[in-house]
């Protein structure tokens, strides 16, 4: 069998991670060959066919789930076996235990729905690449219950518990502990040893030996939200195989692998400032226009502002419930300030709030249907498992990269939700102080990587930080810039959402493609704008052929990461980024 390609540019290997934890598919074997394989059917004309990993150059690439063969070559689902415990001794023998990892076409379904748009953004120069993570989607995903009617009911129950004196729970912390320890025990009783097998240290090595099938001598990489986490542990773990590599709405490396109190103190520092952003820019648009945003037809004396409005909105729902309950409208509120344009932008959330808090209408259906929810009035339906996973990936890999919880008490869990809540983030500070508690319960991982964070590499890796981040803030990616002791440089982007993709700007979009075409680094200190304001109507933007199609491809991306988002990013007892 020949060798892989080894990509010379124009065209090259570009691996890219959003949200690892938004999309699962399917079973696949625990236990595997060691070496790379594929379904029968490839591609003749893919240069990475000798991998034995499938895809195609035009993008974007259809999908299938998996073991179902297809004998369309427009339908090739790619496999890279990898060994299960890298700390194993002798691990390179071949009757080691391996897992399968789904490449190519896989990937958070990434490549399928947003690969023309991840083509567009990053000049169309490169073979895309996306997977999904072992212990996610088709890379044998963790399992928690027998079956998804089972996994739906227990998602269902969890939410209508809710957090304890988080609007109208009735749960204690007690409670909240000891379900928490329940779904722990039931993920351990379904997946068993193989939780302690996945980590971002486990991931990394993953990824690192998908660079190595398809012939790359260094790894080109964008990641964004949990995939900087993703990022900034392999360029530290393989400090001379790192390419051209983006991080983009950036967590801070020291605080995801810290303690829960630690992250959540860091994901919330702008979380109040962009709700606010996006009340503001309501009243800009509703004084501009009388159907600039209905939303601001609310605000009367004794709540002046759209803010106000926002919040004792929240308010009367706890006094005279809806069938949904307050916690989930809550939970979808922060959902909204992710994504700000586009056609499930600002504008089109702000009309759903109007009609869920208007007093003569009080209908959660438009912002349920906001969030793909087709019946917004069923609690349930927040909770839409298709299959059996849900989740679950989410609590292993971040229950293995943060510290343990030795000696937290309930009291002080209880103690920080209330310090969060008045202190922070009155909006989802309580929420976050309760995530993670799963991890009091869960299994230590085999691996786990905790810093450092300041390899020599050998490219720099461009930093990429929104000024108004709902989850990571600029901070955190100001935080990291200098752990990375002159490795890393940032750009920022002055503009709302999570990251950069969440509101286009056309200068950070050329100097994305610069840099992973030409390896063009940008100056330290860069800043780019976006390129409309938030409620504003796109006409006015650059209408020129290549700037029409870079917008398409990042509203594309960024359709598909709120889609992922859909639940405001929490699971029952934790939340991702």
């Amino acid at each position: 069998m020949p060798a892989p390609r080894k990509a010379n540019r124009p065209f090259a290997l570009l691996l890219l991670l959003l949200l690892p934890a938004a999309s699962l598919l399917t079973l696949t074997a625990l236990v595997a060959p060691f070496q790379l394989v594929s379904q029968q059917t490839q591609v003749q004309s893919d240069d990475y066919a000798s991998s034995g990993i499938a895809t195609r150059r035009l993008l974007p690439i259809p999908s299938r789930q998996p073991p179902q063969p297809s004998a369309d070559p427009a339908d090739p689902f790619g496999w890279a076996p990898v060994s299960l415990d890298y700390t194993a001794a002798g691990n390179n023998r071949s009757d080691l235990r391996t897992i399968s990892i789904a490449v190519a076409n896989s990937g958070v379904r990434m490549v399928k729905y947003a690969g023309a748009g991840l083509s567009a953004i990053t000049g169309g120069q490169h073979d895309i690449f996306s997977f999904d993570p072992r212990g996610v989607g088709a890379s044998h995903p963790v399992i928690c219950f027998p079956s998804a009617a089972a996994h739906k009911a227990a998602e269902a129950a969890y939410f209508s518990f809710g957090t304890p004196h988080f609007h109208d729970s009735a749960l204690t912390p007690a409670s909240f502990d000891a379900l928490a320890k329940g779904q722990a025990a039931t993920c351990e009783s379904h997946s068993g040893e193989y939780l302690r097998y996945i980590s971002t240290a486990a991931t990394a090595r993953d990824m690192d030996a998908i660079r190595a099938a398809l012939g790359q001598d260094k790894l080109d990489y964008w990641g964004i939200s949990y995939g900087t986490f993703l990022g900034a542990t392999y360029v530290n773990m393989f400090p001379d195989r790192v390419g051209r590599v983006v991080l983009d709405g950036v967590v801070d490396p020291t605080a995801f692998s810290s303690t829960n109190e630690a992250l959540v103190r860091s994901a919330l520092v702008d979380t109040e400032s962009v709700l606010d952003g996006f009340a503001s820019a309501c009243e800009r648009a509703a004084a501009s226009s009388p159907d600039g945003c209905r939303l601001a037809s609310l605000v009367t004396p004794a709540r002046p502002t759209v803010l106000s409005v926002l919040r004792g909105g929240l308010t009367d729902l706890d006094a005279a419930p809806i069938a949904t309950g307050t916690a989930p409208i809550t939970l979808a509120l922060f959902g909204v300030l992710y994504q700000p344009e586009g056609p499930v932008g600002w504008a089109a959330a702000a009309d759903a709030l109007y009609t869920l808090l208007d007093p003569a209408r009080r209908d959660p259906v438009p912002l349920g249907k906001f969030f793909g929810i087709p019946d917004g009035t069923d609690p349930s339906a927040f909770c839409p498992a298709e299959d059996v996973t849900g989740q679950n990936a989410f609590y292993a890999v971040k229950c293995a990269d943060g510290a343990p919880w030795n000696g937290i008490t309930m009291e002080d869990v209880e103690a920080l939700a209330s310090e969060l809540e008045t202190e922070l983030s009155p909006l989802i500070g309580r929420l976050l102080a309760y995530s993670d508690r799963i991890c009091a319960h869960w299994p230590r991982p085999v691996e786990r990587y905790a810093g450092p964070w300041n390899a020599t590499l050998s490219n720099k890796v461009v930093l990429i930080g929104n000024t108004n981040d709902p989850i990571t803030p600029l901070a955190s990616a100001r935080a990291t810039e200098a752990l990375m002791s002159g490795n890393a440089v940032l750009v920022t982007q002055r503009s709302y959402g999570h990251a950069s993709i969440a509101q286009f700007s056309s200068c950070t979009v050329q100097m994305l493609q610069r840099y992973f075409i030409d390896g063009t680094v940008p100056a330290s200190g860069t800043v780019c704008d976006a390129d409309v304001p938030v409620f504003a109507s796109t006409e006015d933007a650059d209408s020129s052929v290549e700037a029409a199609a870079m917008r398409r491809g990042a509203e594309e991306v960024a359709r598909f990461v709120a889609k992922a988002n859909g639940r405001g990013g929490f699971a029952p007892f934790g939340f991702y980024v």
